[in-house]
């Protein structure tokens, strides 16, 4: 067995195979904790997507609340309007002329409101607020 040559460790062989195992370890831990946070952080922005979302929607359905709300008034007021004109109809003397007027101008105070909703829902309040009244002292 006199070719055959056996491969022998030296100390010194053995501590740089510990710095490569050392760095290796090192380069996988680092590796990692970078991929647990990449993973994190995606975890936190699709919780920051969501929220907004539903923040958005929450936004939506708060500025549809007027105009669902004058809608609603529109409705009451056209019925009311639509009563008084059958009464004034059927029995002409029961309701004034005066009274007919006032539901009337209910009715188109509603209308406006809906329109003024609608304006509200669609361009955003006004950045302006109205005039003051001059005080008549």
């Amino acid at each position: 067995m006199r070719g055959a040559r056996v491969f022998r460790f030296t100390i010194r062989d053995l501590l740089w195979l510990m710095v490569v195992a050392a760095v290796a370890v090192g380069w996988w831990v680092d590796q990692d904790r970078i991929r647990r946070h990449e993973a994190e952080m995606k975890a936190a922005q699709r919780a920051v997507r969501d929220e907004r979302e539903k923040l958005r929607l929450q936004v939506q359905r708060l500025q549809a609340l007027p105009l669902a709300h004058a809608e609603a008034a529109l409705r009451v007021t056209e019925a009311e309007h639509a009563q008084v004109v059958e009464i004034k109809n059927r029995s002409p003397s029961a309701v004034s002329e005066g009274e007919l007027r006032r539901v009337q101008s209910q009715l188109e105070v509603a209308r406006l409101n809906v329109e003024q909703a609608r304006a509200k829902k669609e361009f955003g309040p006004a950045t302006n607020p109205p005039p003051k009244p001059l005080n008549s002292n």
